[in-house]
């Protein structure tokens, strides 16, 4: 599991790093952290590289192993949507328009689903979302979720009792347990920095790109390290 703490490692210090930079003066911020800035692209590939690294894996799994090649493409494809919807699939880079029904119900009139008003984090009448839909209805939160279950519940849950032979037999790619630290580490941060950092929208909307580039590297550590176990005999 050396290789695991080595890519670890890596993705904790880059998201030191990143948080680091957001104390820096307001063009720096802007420029890393802002729309369409450093952090949101790298964030993007990372994704983007998190998806062709799991169809790898999928092509290097036996056809005698069909829900493993399941879990794998099924990643493949989610990592490709992440990396569209966070470059609203290269709209700004191409410079195409967005169609008129789609502005309407897009709250940065933008080319993607996730700031749909219906998921995204305010609704419609310009409030913040509070409550059950603040969680169920918005983005961040779902895909907050879907961190904690793929590098948290499912490690764990893995380990122990009847679900975990439950889970074996199913046979999903499955991220080291000490990846679960850096995903902490991102979201300890991200509250610190929310509650000392931010004090203007700049701030906020760094805070929230860099976090989403952190998580971009762990998917991608992830990747690499499923396509690492994928090239060991006898797995």
């Amino acid at each position: 599991m050396r290789g695991a703490t080595v890519y670890a490692l890596v993705v904790a210090l880059a998201t030191f790093v990143a948080y680091l930079l957001l104390l820096g003066p307001d063009a720096l911020v802007q420029r890393f952290g802002g729309r369409e800035a450093i952090a949101e692209h790298l964030g993007a590939f990372s994704f983007l590289g998190a998806a062709v690294v799991y169809f790898l894996c999928l092509r290097m799994t036996p056809r005698e192993r069909p829900m493993r090649r399941l879990a794998l493409g099924l990643l493949g494809v989610f990592f490709v949507v992440a990396c569209g919807e966070e470059l609203s699939w290269g709209q700004h880079a191409l410079g195409f328009a967005t169609p008129e029904p789609l502005r309407e119900l897009n709250a940065q009139q933008e080319v993607n689903l996730h700031n749909l008003w219906l998921i995204d984090s305010y609704g419609a009448d310009g409030e913040k979302k509070s409550g059950w839909q603040a969680v169920l209805l918005n983005s961040n939160r779902l895909f907050d979720l879907f961190m904690l279950g793929l590098f948290v519940v499912l490690p764990v849950l893995t380990r122990f009792g009847t679900t975990g032979r439950w889970l074996r037999r199913l046979d999903p790619p499955t991220p080291p347990a000490r990846f679960a630290g850096v995903l902490g580490l991102n979201l300890v941060l991200t509250a610190v920095w929310e509650l000392v950092v931010v004090d203007d929208m700049l701030h906020h909307l760094a805070v929230s790109e860099v976090r989403e580039m952190s998580y971009g590297f762990l998917c991608l550590a992830a990747a690499l390290w499923c396509r690492r176990e994928s090239m060991e005999p006898g797995v």
